[in-house]
């Protein structure tokens, strides 16, 4: 009974040390995704981070990524440029690519 109660507790520690790793590459794509956006619109230092930051924030409004695409597709078009969910979606997967890596 002590051995399945110990195996229990190193699954649950497994388990939410998965979920963490998770949520912070998550957090690691979407920064790197939001630092690619703030250079397109033309922000630098701070006011890339800050950008970046708020990309970060957008997604956790709704479960997926489409949260996160309408901010960054309404601030490009608020600085009078367009860009397709294609490349949104293309430069979201480069930027996951870039968060595995960094493990």
């Amino acid at each position: 009974m002590a051995a399945d109660k110990t195996k229990s507790h190193t699954h649950e520690r497994e388990h939410a040390h998965r979920e963490e790793a998770d949520f912070k590459r998550l957090a690691r794509r979407n920064k790197l995704f939001g630092l690619w956006a703030a250079k397109e619109l033309g922000y630098d230092g701070e006011a890339a981070d800050a950008y970046a930051r708020d990309v970060i924030y957008s997604d956790l409004d709704e479960p997926g990524e489409d949260d996160m695409f309408r901010k960054v597709t309404a601030d490009f078009e608020r600085h009078g440029k367009k860009v397709s969910r294609d490349t949104l979606m293309q430069k979201l997967a480069e930027s996951m690519h870039k968060a595995e890596a960094e493990k």
